[in-house]
């Protein structure tokens, strides 16, 4: 370590040894930790909540700047209105990453950019449909798989997400607050990526 070396330097110099080039300055490390010291005084951190926190504007990305933030998408079926992740059915020949992509684009729009990270889902969830459908459909369920992905455009508070036609309502929220909105099963396949 570089304690350790300026120890070294300093026995070297007690035994009367050649230290390297004397006009070159030495720093020890306690000398360093000395600056950060006096640098770190005058350190004032960001604050932790923004006006959208007062305002608990859950539209915003301003918000809950301390963790971390998911979008989430209301959908109706039938009489009963959900939150749930964007999604979109797979199709065939497109990857299940090209349908992560499409989920957002059609949910969301294109002004706000995402990055979706990796090429395999990072969870799934199973989902088994009612005996009606599965009759007409002669599936049993199916399997949905999550992806993740970063915002990397910070848009205006103005600009807000474009929301597709079918959908309802969109929300930002933190951890505790996808607990309490999320179906049961939906939140442990989102939990165990988390």
């Amino acid at each position: 370590s570089r304690h350790k070396k300026d120890l070294q330097r300093q026995e070297k110099k007690a035994r009367g040894e050649d230290l390297e080039d004397a006009a070159t300055a030495v720093i020890t490390a306690l000398d360093a930790e000395d600056s950060w010291k006096k640098s770190a005084e005058g350190f004032t951190p960001a604050p932790r909540t923004s006006e959208a926190d007062e305002k608990n504007d859950v539209k915003s990305v301003k918000r809950a700047m301390d963790r971390p933030l998911r979008l989430l998408t209301k959908y109706k079926k039938g009489k009963d209105e959900f939150w749930d992740l964007p999604n979109v059915k797979h199709e065939e020949g497109e990857s299940l990453r090209d349908t992560a992509e499409r989920a957002l684009l059609y949910s969301i729009g294109d002004h706000c950019k995402v990055t979706i990270l990796g090429n395999a889902p990072w969870s799934y969830y199973k989902v088994k449909y009612p005996k009606h459908y599965q009759e007409t459909t002669d599936r049993t369920g199916a399997k949905v798989w999550i992806f993740k992905g970063v915002l990397t455009n910070s848009f205006h508070e103005e600009a807000k997400i474009k929301l597709h036609k079918s959908l309802l309502d969109y929300q930002w929220a933190t951890r505790n607050e996808l607990e309490d909105v999320l179906d049961k099963r939906i939140y442990r396949a989102l939990d165990g990526m988390l």
